[in-house]
């Protein structure tokens, strides 16, 4: 499972959210594997005044998301498939720092977007062409767009039913040419 969340946050007083929510996967079963640091390049998170020239109380803001790796029973898979991702990919990838720009809440209509590069970089390196990937927080169908691009199947679940019909209106426009769609 990769994970997507914030390293902290500083709303309401600086609170952890990347340790809090491995801690609580850990005990409800899962294993951690490690953890990739996504540098969005976010400059409007980098605004943090606090004691503006003091050492008296700095707010300290990291405009980075993580993708928190963990997994049931055993990390290697015992199925193999075919592999798509290429050398160079799978060298850049597995370095654990990626950098690329973030997705704008105006352009794709959601709170909380990604861009597509972050799932496919996540489908490829860790899936094979034809598994199945689950995205319990659709939101607006990045995930499911990424894997169908990358010959995956793929299931979104979605309780919103605004970001729901967003979701349906980006895969279908987005994965119009690809066969086996169907909604429920």
């Amino acid at each position: 499972m990769c994970l997507n969340i914030p390293l902290d946050k500083n709303k309401g007083g600086q609170q952890s959210v990347c340790a809090d929510v491995t801690h609580i996967a850990k005990q409800i079963g899962f294993k951690y594997h490690s953890t990739i640091i996504w540098n969005e390049g976010n400059i409007s998170r980098r605004t943090a005044w606090g004691s503006w020239l003091s050492a008296s109380a700095p707010y300290v803001i990291a405009p980075v998301e993580t993708i928190v790796v963990l997994y049931k029973e055993n990390w290697k898979k015992e199925q193999k498939g075919i592999s798509d991702i290429t050398r160079d990919e799978f060298i850049e990838w597995t370095n654990g720092l990626w950098t690329f720009s973030g997705e704008s809440k105006k352009r794709i209509g959601h709170p909380a977007p990604f861009p597509l590069e972050l799932p496919k970089r996540c489908i490829k390196l860790f899936s094979y062409v034809g598994d199945a990937v689950l995205d319990p927080f659709l939101g607006s169908g990045t995930t499911v767009i990424a894997a169908c691009k990358l010959g995956r199947r793929s299931i979104g679940v979605e309780i919103d039913e605004k970001y729901y019909q967003m979701s349906i209106e980006r895969i279908s426009k987005e994965c119009a040419t690809l066969k086996g769609l169907s909604w429920k």
